[in-house]
Formats: structure tokens, sequence, C-alpha cells
């Protein structure tokens, strides 16, 4: 009777869409997709759900729920890289207000670690000989660095880091990432090293805000052990 009512829901909706697509905002067509997919996920029905989770965010409704949903999608079909990317996407995007939703993305990315560790190596072992360029290498490994930082997988997040940026050292993402892994560590001692880093990511790309609000702070805190000392 659930599924039933579900699906009916679905017909209703994407007879509004045929319809009235053209009348409709553009805003008001990516609340609709996204209730689409989030039915499609309940009926264990993944890639229609990617589907029209793509479309809500293509139509400009990219929020932390769209994200964290498409990581459930990602995993139901065993696409473990790209549930990884939507999940720690999600994570990023909570507030440090909602911790029980980062709770929540914390716990699905738990799940998925060793799985999506195996595929990784998978991967790896036969990366050099995919038809891809050193940006998209580099790009590739960044983003398993984030995912492992957002797990709290420092040293992993430390690796990877750096690997993208032997494949590219002008990966910003890459540049951060690492700092804010190294400052985890207790051996991270020296904040010019985070310094040189954060200043790195702004030639690459000088409006990135995470890359200004970080440099402000690391030298921020070295005038304050200067004046302690």
């Amino acid at each position: 009777m659930i599924i039933a009512r579900r699906l009916s829901a679905i017909d209703r909706i994407k007879n509004q869409l045929e319809n009235c697509s053209s009348l409709l905002l553009q805003a008001e067509l990516g609340i609709a997709s996204e209730l689409l997919g989030s039915i499609y996920i309940d009926l264990g029905r993944y890639p229609e759900a990617i589907r029209f989770l793509t479309d809500a965010i293509y139509l400009g409704n990219q929020s932390k729920d769209i994200f964290m949903e498409l990581g459930l999608a990602y995993s139901g079909i065993n696409r473990l890289y790209l549930a990884a990317l939507y999940f720690t996407l999600a994570f990023t995007m909570a507030e440090e207000e909602e911790e029980e939703d980062q709770i929540a993305i914390a716990a699905y990315l738990g799940q998925i670690i060793e799985p999506l560790s195996r595929q990784i190596n998978l991967v790896e072992a036969r990366l050099e000989q995919l038809p891809l360029t050193n940006s998209e290498i580099a790009t590739f490994y960044a983003n398993i660095g984030v995912f492992y930082l957002c797990v709290r997988y420092i040293e992993k997040a430390i690796f990877y880091s750096r690997r993208a940026l032997q494949y590219d050292p002008q990966n910003a993402i890459a540049h951060i990432n690492l700092r804010v892994a190294l400052e985890k560590t207790s051996s991270f001692k020296d904040l010019s090293v985070a310094i040189q880093h954060y200043k790195e990511a702004l030639k690459i790309d000088s409006e990135n805000p995470l890359a200004q609000m970080n440099l402000a702070m690391a030298m921020a805190e070295i005038q304050m052990k200067a004046q302690q000392n």
C-alpha cells in the first residue's frame, strides 16, 4: 500500500512537470526533482533517484540534503567513490550547529570506508593506464584526501593530498586539505608550512574563502605566539 501511494505520488509529480514545466520557476522544478529523487530512494530505485537528484542540482537546488541523498543513491549501486564524494560535500556543507547531521553523515561515510578503500586500491593499480591528464589524476587524489579528512583518517588524508600535489602542484584543494590535515597531527609545529600551503592555494584561486580565512587564522596564531614569547 505504501509503495503504491509513493508510485502514485511519482505519477502526479511527473504529470505536473510535463503539463506545467513552462509555467514553473526553475527553483520549483528543482524542488520537484528533489522530491522525486527522495521517493525513488525510498523505493530502492537508485538510478532513477540519481537522475532526478542530479537534475535538481543542475536546476540550482544545491543543498546538503540533496548531496546526502545522492550519497545514499550511489551507495545503493555500489559506486562508492561517488557516494563518498557526495557524502563529503554534504558533511562540509553542514553547519557547526547541525551536529546531528554531521554525525549521521559521518556514520554513512564510516560504513563505506573499508569497501571504498579496496576500490581505491584497485583503481590506483591501473590509474596510469587510463587516458587521464595529470590534473585529472590530481583531482582524483585530492578528493580522496578530502574524504579521508572528513572521516578522520588523517594520515591517509595527508598521503593522498601529497600524492595529488605530485601530479599537479597547482591543485588548490590538495593544498588546503594538506594544511588542515597536518594541523591535526601532533608533529605539526611549524605554522609557516601551513601559511605556505594557503598562499599557494590563493595564488591558484585568489578568491578562495577557505584559504583566505585559514591564512588569516594562521597569521594571527603566529602573532599571538610571538607576543607570548
